[in-house]
Parts: structure tokens; C-alpha cells; sequence
């Protein structure tokens, strides 16, 4: 369903990168460069912010997806709940 887009979007390798930067934060010397560990840890945080909301904006989608399909299996009306979402 959601594919690589190699650029902004690309889920995948924004997890990567997170991953890659807490993996410095582990090593021993990292905090000797001060200016180096502020850089990681504030790329980190935009990182991390950026894949948090992604993934609440998914499961909003997945939501929507869900109730539309039970709309459409019991014949019901549920515009009222997938508008409110």
C-alpha cells in the first residue's frame, strides 16, 4: 500500500535515520563534541516528531478506512462518525 517515495514521505528511512542517530547517542564519546551531540539530538527530535505524527496521521486514516468499510457492509449511513474524524 504505502511505497517509497525517497524523498520527504519516505517513512522508512525516517525510522532509519532515528534509529542511526540513537545508536550514536549510545556511544561512550558522544558527548565530547558538545556542538556535535546538540546537532544529533536536535535532528533527532525533528525526526522523531515527524514519525510520531506521521503515525497518528495513519491511524487516523486506517480509522476512517474501518469505518468506511462497515458502512459499506451494513448498508448503514455513517457519514455523521467519518465526518467527525
Amino acid at each position: 500500500m504505502w511505497t517509497r517515495s525517497g524523498g520527504t514521505f519516505d517513512i522508512a528511512r525516517r525510522e532509519e535515520i532515528v534509529d542511526e542517530l540513537n545508536a550514536q547517542r549510545l556511544d561512550p564519546a558522544f558527548w565530547n563534541d558538545s556542538e556535535k551531540a546538540r546537532e544529533v539530538e536536535k535532528k533527532l527530535a525533528a525526526e522523531q516528531d515527524w514519525v510520531d505524527a506521521w503515525r497518528a496521521v495513519k491511524r487516523r486514516v486506517d480509522d476512517l478506512e474501518t469505518l468506511m468499510l462497515l458502512a459499506q457492509e451494513e448498508g448503514e449511513d455513517l457519514s455523521g462518525e467519518i465526518e467527525a474524524e
